[in-house]
C-alpha cells in the first residue's frame, strides 16, 4: 500500500521542479525566461557581473585613490559629515580629492561609500621623476595621470666633413685609371713636363712700349 502511494506521488506534479510544472501553465504571451530550465540568458548580467569583479580583484592596486563626491550632505547623519569634512569632501559637489590607499583612509571611505566614487588612479606613463614633471602632469576623469615631460635642448653635434680614407681597392683604382685618361696623362710620370722661359721668345716685345705702335700691324678693311 505504502509503495503504491509513494508512486502515485512521484508521477503527479507536484513533486516535479518548479520549471517544470510552470511549462504546464497557458501563457497568453510568450513565457518568461525562468519557466525554460534550459535558457539561461537571464543571468548572463550576474555572469558578466561575476567576471568584472574577477578581473578587478586580478589587477594591482593603485597607489592613490581620486575620490568624488556625488551626493549631497543635507540630511546627511553627524558622524557623516565628520568624516566627509576629515576627507576634505564637505566642499563643493563633484569635487576631485587624491587620497593615499591605507588602511585608515579606506576605513573611512567604506563608511562613506554611498556618498563617494572612487577611481583608481593610473600611470600610463611612469610616475612624475622631477618637480617640473609634478608641474606639467594632469588628472584626468577616468583616473589617468599623464605626466608631460620636460624636453630641454640637446647639444649639437657637429659633422664630421673630413673626407674618408683612402682605400686602395679595385674601384679607387678605376676611378685613378679614368682621371689619368680624361687628363691626357697616362705617361706624365715618365716624361714629366720641363717647360723652359726665354725673354722676348715671341719676338713681339715691340708690342709693349707705351702707346707707340699702336695698330702699327691693322690691316684695314
Amino acid at each position: 500500500m505504502a509503495a503504491s502511494m509513494l508512486s502515485v506521488l512521484k508521477q503527479s506534479h507536484f513533486c516535479q521542479p518548479t520549471c517544470t510544472w510552470l511549462n504546464l501553465v497557458r501563457w497568453k504571451k510568450k513565457p518568461p525566461k525562468f519557466a525554460d530550465p534550459k535558457d539561461t540568458s537571464w543571468a548572463q548580467p550576474l555572469l558578466d557581473w561575476k567576471r568584472r569583479q574577477s578581473e578587478f580583484s586580478a589587477e594591482e592596486p593603485s597607489m592613490i585613490h581620486m575620490v568624488r563626491r556625488i551626493k549631497t550632505l543635507v540630511g546627511r547623519p553627524y558622524w557623516e559629515k565628520e568624516t566627509m569634512k576629515a576627507l576634505r569632501l564637505d566642499t563643493k559637489i563633484n569635487e576631485v580629492v587624491v587620497h593615499k590607499n591605507t588602511p585608515e583612509v579606506n576605513t573611512l571611505l567604506k563608511s562613506v561609500k554611498h556618498l563617494i566614487q572612487i577611481t583608481r588612479v593610473k600611470f600610463p606613463y611612469g610616475l612624475p621623476e622631477t618637480e617640473d614633471d609634478l608641474r606639467n602632469c594632469v588628472l584626468q576623469d577616468d583616473g589617468q595621470l599623464v605626466v608631460t615631460k620636460t624636453v630641454h635642448p640637446v647639444s649639437v653635434v657637429e659633422e664630421d666633413t673630413t673626407p674618408p680614407t683612402w682605400e686602395m681597392n679595385s674601384g679607387t683604382l678605376k676611378k685613378h685609371n679614368q682621371n689619368k685618361l680624361d687628363n691626357f696623362a697616362l705617361n706624365a710620370e715618365y716624361f714629366p713636363a720641363k717647360p723652359t722661359y726665354k725673354y722676348n721668345q715671341d719676338g713681339k716685345e715691340y708690342r709693349y712700349f707705351g702707346n707707340q705702335n699702336v695698330g702699327k700691324n691693322k690691316v684695314p678693311f
